[in-house]
């Protein structure tokens, strides 16, 4: 289902960028593939320091379409909780795909394996933010669940488009 997009995989997750005492911030100095390394990141240590507070975290790096879409970080709390997304939550390896940036646009796929070898599939979409307190920072639009019903990532990649 994957072959098509290289992929690279991560057991753990290392970023060259800092994060501060209380999670990672946007910032324009993040590239696309880390903000969703770090909401990769942030899901699976999602408990840690408290309940949910990876949620939280993850939560910072959504855009104002996204936020427009699941309002509140406990509305986008209650989504995260569809069977579609326990892997965010509960996974051993990350396989993550090349970064594809047209313009203020760019998708990452995201293959996470569970502890009993079972894979689930995203597509993150994110933008470069125009004005506002995040302005010039790559924020996600939208992750989508990939199953092989929806298979999302064009084998070809001249036919990408976003």
């Amino acid at each position: 289902m994957f072959a098509a997009l290289p992929l690279v995989a991560a057991s753990s997750l290392f970023l060259a960028v800092p994060a501060p005492k209380d999670g990672p911030k946007p910032s324009t100095n993040l590239s696309p593939e880390q903000v969703v390394r770090f909401q990769i990141e942030a899901y699976e240590q999602n408990d840690l320091p408290e309940k949910d507070a990876g949620v939280k975290v993850a939560f910072r790096f959504t855009s104002d379409v996204h936020r427009k879409v699941y309002g509140s970080v406990e509305e986008y709390t209650q989504m995260l909780q569809r069977p579609a997304f326990k892997a965010m939550f509960q996974h051993d390896l990350v396989v993550f795909g090349e970064v594809e940036i047209r313009g203020h646009r760019a998708m990452q796929a995201v293959v996470l394996i569970t502890e009993d070898g079972e894979s689930a599939g995203y597509v993150f979409m994110l933008s470069r933010q125009k004005g506002g307190p995040n302005d010039g920072c790559w924020l996600t639009d939208g992750v989508i669940p990939i199953s092989e019903e929806n298979d999302v990532i064009p084998s070809d990649k001249s036919s990408f488009k976003i």
